[in-house]
């Protein structure tokens, strides 16, 4: 019980503070309708929003905006012009901006389905509470959840051959971003691999932004080239490998993740062949 001046015993416990909001999560730049759930004989409501704009208010019911990604108190003091009562939510309001665009995926980018069927592939990106997967064709595997959300486990199928592209958005409150770029898989390489002897010493392998070529040593002096072929059995680059040069760096830059087969040809004829993971 609160004592009034007039000497009135008054029982405080009829005066509640309470209230809510919606939405309490949102985006950035988004806003937040306050509701006055109070109880008693209320005559002033004084609000306070940290982070918020306007930052405080003595409205019943305000609205407020939020501008900046945080996560904001709120506190109401309710009077009924002698007692008061105050209520403070801890990191009530939460505001997001749209999520980043995730991780190119880690994981194997070759499969050989008589050792393994199942490979496992994650990423990550800022601000995502989920993700959304995509593996095309979609006949090559099947994709299954694990225990955490940056995580997928791929279940090839043993029949398919060829190349598989994986890629994965992230999404949160405020919308979903752009695909990563591609991972591509090769599954259960066949046709321009399988023709290959691979005689080539090509390092570092895998490689990233670039790989040196060592020339077969019986043709140091003749003046050669470099094809580079996808896993289809396209010519994605050709280099000129000049005689008398015993090593050669290509730059992988404007090559996608993956795996690519390398021949070297002196007037059309396959001096050496060999194959690189670019990741």
């Amino acid at each position: 019980y609160n004592v009034r001046h007039d000497g009135v015993y008054v029982d405080k416990s009829l005066l509640n503070a309470a209230f809510i909001g919606n939405p309490f999560h949102i985006c950035e730049g988004s806003e937040v309708q306050f509701s006055d759930l109070s109880t008693g004989n209320i005559t002033s409501w004084e609000w306070s929003f940290p982070g918020g704009e306007p930052s405080s208010s003595t409205e019943q019911n305000p609205v407020v905006t939020y501008n900046l990604t945080g996560q904001y108190d709120v506190s109401l003091i309710v009077s009924d012009g002698t007692n008061s009562d105050e209520i403070l939510k801890t990191d009530y309001i939460k505001v997001a901006y749209e999520p980043e665009i995730p991780e190119l995926p880690d994981g194997p980018i070759v499969i050989n389905t008589s050792i393994s069927l199942v490979a496992f592939y994650e990423t990550t990106a800022l601000n995502a509470n989920d993700y959304i997967w995509e593996l095309t064709p979609d006949s090559a595997a099947m994709v299954f959840a694990t225990d955490t959300i940056t995580k997928i486990k791929v279940m090839f199928d043993p029949s398919f051959s060829g190349e598989v592209i994986l890629k994965v958005k992230s999404v949160n409150v405020c919308g979903e971003s752009d695909f990563c770029e591609p991972l591509i898989i090769s599954v259960n390489l066949t046709g321009v691999e399988n023709q290959l002897s691979y005689n080539l010493n090509i390092y570092p392998n895998p490689a990233q932004s670039s790989f040196t070529i060592q020339c077969p040593v019986n043709y140091l002096n003749s003046s050669k080239n470099i094809f580079i072929y996808d896993i289809s059995g396209q010519v994605v680059k050709e280099i000129n490998f000049p005689a008398n040069t015993k090593f050669q760096t290509v730059d992988a830059c404007d090559l996608r993740k993956g795996v690519y087969l390398i021949k070297v040809k002196a007037a059309g004829i396959s001096l050496g062949s060999g194959k690189v993971f670019v990741k």
